[in-house]
């Protein structure tokens, strides 16, 4: 087996030969061959492949979404402990997904009856058992501003889904996503319902939050155009792994040091100003899927 990312202890994210099947009629196919990656905070790397490969089986493993046949599967907390997904219950794994990662999927699957505003807001009260006086929901909503501000979105908060465009519903996406300071962002094609200059500043808007925030992101994508802005690149090919930035193995944290910090702005979608990265690192994740 040969090991993907580094030897050092600061991962985000660590699968260890992970192997996963699923039934085929009277036998089992392998979705996932004997799997390892490491992703260091504030790095972002990609997956690409052909379709069927098992991208999509590695994002569910790493999200704990599937439990593997075998393997190890680690995520980071932003208090330094070291979270074993592979053995916790669908309740705990739940609490581990709203706490702990965020998720971005192809399309932005967000509730036609909230505002912008009120995505992420609801997005910090799943879970809770009890009701949330004025001081945590000001708490909340100030964090959403925040994090709206971040994507460009200041000023279209007040909007529901239908009322924005494509480009605009998936800043509103990843900015939920980072609602809970997650330590690691999965990223499933983020740009496959989007011309290639929106994209393009999706892209880059995802690889500046990254870093401000500094979450780890693992990112699924077909485009070859933004490969380039990436610290690692990895191809899955019949479930295996291999990293295709370079011969040796790929140590995480390399590419986002050296990115330095980033500028005060970043690319314009859709006509709304420039997408502000500036401001400290505050909330992300969840999806609670049980």
């Amino acid at each position: 087996m040969s090991t993907i990312g580094s030897t050092k202890p600061v991962r985000a994210l660590d699968m260890s030969a992970v192997t996963l099947t699923f039934p085929d009629g009277t036998g089992r196919v392998r979705a996932l061959e004997d799997v390892s990656l490491a992703v260091a905070p504030g790095e972002i790397v990609a997956i690409t492949g052909p379709s069927g490969s098992g991208k999509s089986s590695l994002l569910a493993v790493a999200g704990r979404l599937i439990r593997p046949d075998s393997g190890r599967v680690s995520v980071a907390t932003r208090s330094g402990d070291t979270v074993e997904l592979n053995g916790l219950s669908r309740g705990e794994a739940a609490r581990a997904r709203r706490e702990h990662l965020g998720f971005v999927f192809q399309q932005s699957n967000l509730i036609a009856s909230l505002t912008a505003i009120e995505q992420l807001e609801v997005t910090a009260h799943l879970g809770q058992r009890w009701w949330s006086g004025p001081s945590r929901r000001r708490e909340v909503r100030e964090r959403a501003r925040l994090l709206l501000d971040q994507v460009g979105l200041a000023d279209q908060s007040h909007k529901l889904p239908a009322q924005l465009s494509g480009g605009q519903r998936q800043r509103v996406n990843i900015a939920r996503a980072l609602m809970n300071t997650p330590s690691l962002l999965l990223v499933d094609e983020p740009t496959s319902a989007l011309d290639s200059a929106r994209g393009a500043a999706i892209v880059e808007l995802l690889t500046a939050m990254t870093r401000t925030h500094g979450a780890a992101c693992v990112l699924v994508t077909h485009d070859p155009t933004h490969l380039d802005r990436m610290d690692a690149v990895y191809e899955m090919v019949d479930g295996r792994l291999r990293s295709v930035t370079g011969d040796q193995d790929v140590e995480p944290g390399v590419g986002s040091s050296e990115a330095g910090p980033p500028s005060d702005a970043g690319p314009s979608l859709d006509g709304v100003g420039p997408v502000s990265v500036g401001g400290t690192a505050m909330s992300s994740a969840l999806t609670a899927m049980p």
